[in-house]
């Protein structure tokens, strides 16, 4: 059982009650409620988080995806359904005449077999991939699809950035549904 006591505003207490949630058991996610706004307390039945994720993936030897599918896992609904998305960014004319066709096809195959290889690994899952500019790509495609929380990882940020990478910053800000960031 997890029990907190808060005196915070509203959208604070919000972000308590979804810490709260990670307190109880991830393997029977159990239903909380506020009491009075200010006590969070779990009732007997099994809660749906979400039901509808979005994980955006990116294909490279730098980049590990399991974390956000562990994640994707304990955040799911009984019945959810799972979308693992790659978004190509569109390559600069001047630098797509200087690129051999073949290169272009092949790094393009490569990338639709590695996430159709993320899918099929990742029960409940569909492959998609799109282009455009990742963070404004994933959210168009999240508001467009009815998603409920994309899990989105962020690398190490420069000073630029700050605290998060540009990607999932942009997702953050712009996103209209629940943003899970993994670092």
């Amino acid at each position: 059982m997890c029990r907190m006591v808060v005196g915070f505003s509203r959208s604070t207490q919000i972000v308590f009650y979804r810490l709260a949630l990670t307190c109880l058991n991830i393997g029977e996610l159990r239903a909380a409620y506020i009491d009075k706004g200010t006590t969070f307390r779990t009732q007997g039945e099994v809660a749906t988080v979400y039901q509808n994720i979005l994980i955006p993936v990116l294909v490279d030897e730098a980049h590990h995806n399991q974390a956000s599918f562990d994640v994707a896992k304990k955040l799911a609904g009984k019945d959810a359904k799972f979308t693992i998305l790659h978004v190509m960014e569109p390559i600069p004319g001047f630098a797509l005449a200087e690129i051999p066709e073949d290169v272009l096809s092949k790094t393009r195959n490569h990338i639709e077999t590695s996430v159709s290889e993320m899918a099929q690994n990742f029960a409940g899952s569909e492959a998609k991939i799109i282009s455009g500019h990742a963070g404004r790509a994933i959210v168009d495609y999240a508001s467009t699809h009815e998603i409920d929380c994309i899990i989105v990882a962020s690398h190490r940020p420069g000073i630029g950035d700050f605290f998060l990478g540009s990607t999932a910053a942009r997702v953050v800000r712009h996103a209209t549904c629940s943003v899970h960031v993994i670092r």
